[in-house]
């Protein structure tokens, strides 16, 4: 169930709600069989999942766009797992892009995830991995219809934080490369 539209020409909107059942979710877990625990395991539950979901895009002129989108999920039943392990409560990321004359395009970002539940085999113990914020910024050179370069930086403040227990995302990090396309 959605609703799409806009508020004006530089406004547009798009909020979703869904309810889902689903049978043998996975959820990843640490494999408590190796010493290093940062190998996973999957675990599977049947559960019912009710995920919000909103977008807003700000299109100021014709060079400029600006999107902010967030998800909220709960996981309101779960048969036989304590909590979505490893799955976060909520992810919002705002977005600009900027093109300049169909030659550059530039594009920057802040990414949100929410904590997240790990399993701990320590069942007295409870742990949740922190709140995730990750930026990013991305370059586009178009040389001509046949050929652009690119080059992505990602994790500029090179944040430590984990994806999935034991299981660090990169810190600082740059991609380049090129497309050709005939």
């Amino acid at each position: 169930m959605g609703l799409k539209g806009r508020f004006s020409k530089a406004v547009a909107y798009n909020l979703k709600a869904s309810y889902s059942i689903i049978d043998d979710a996975y959820f990843y877990v640490n494999d408590n069989s190796d010493p290093l625990m940062n190998q996973f395991t999957v675990v599977y539950d049947d559960v019912t999942l009710a995920n919000l979901h909103g977008e807003l895009t700000l299109r100021p002129g014709e060079s400029w766009k600006f999107f902010l989108k967030g998800n909220y999920y709960s996981y309101i039943t779960m048969v036989s797992e304590e909590h979505p392990w490893n799955k976060a409560k909520f992810d919002i990321s705002l977005q600009a892009r900027y093109n300049l004359g169909d030659k550059i395009i530039l594009n920057a970002g802040v990414y949100t995830i929410g904590s997240r539940y790990y399993e701990n085999y320590n069942p007295a113990l409870e742990e949740t991995l922190p709140l995730a914020i990750d930026a990013n910024l991305g370059l586009e050179y178009r040389y001509s219809k046949l050929l652009l370069f690119w080059a992505r930086f990602n994790n500029l403040a090179a944040q430590p934080y984990y994806l999935y227990n034991q299981y660090p995302a990169y810190r600082f990090r740059v991609m380049v490369g090129f497309k050709y396309a005939l």
